[in-house]
């Protein structure tokens, strides 16, 4: 069977749309239901055998389960960056103060995945869909 990835209605609808709003919070709610943030923990501290350098969210949407993770692994993980890579700019200055609280620096990339993963460096990646880590070091 061959895999295709298409762009979700989310990606498709403006950040203000009532439809992309609810989604938003099914979402929220569905990573708090489901655990996620314990889910991410638990893999990354697993498969990681120090601190990272950058820690990137792809699809991360408002912030806000990266934003649970930090508050969950900041004193293992003391200063650690993460990016947090959407097509939309929808990460309010609530979260990104969120990050400051734990001394985690914290950047936006408005972008498309793939355009962001053939520009990047260095990263481990998290991504919600069907959960991996990825570790890359570019040249």
């Amino acid at each position: 069977m061959k895999r295709i990835v298409e762009p979700e209605l989310l990606d498709e609808l403006p950040p203000e749309d009532a439809r992309a709003v609810r989604s938003r919070g099914d979402l929220r709610r569905l990573n708090w239901l489901m655990r996620h943030a314990a889910i991410f923990r638990a893999t990354l501290k697993a498969r990681l055998q120090k601190p990272p350098r950058v820690l990137a969210e792809i699809g991360a949407g408002d912030g806000t389960l990266m934003l649970k993770l930090a508050s969950q692994m900041h004193k293992l993980w003391p200063q650690a960056q993460v990016i947090l890579v959407d097509r939309h700019d929808i990460v309010s200055s609530q979260t990104l103060r969120g990050f400051q609280q734990f001394d985690w620096q914290v950047q936006t990339a408005t972008v498309d995945a793939f355009d962001w993963l053939a520009s990047a460096r260095t990263w481990t990646l998290c991504w919600q869909i069907s959960f991996c880590t990825i570790s890359r070091t570019k040249n």
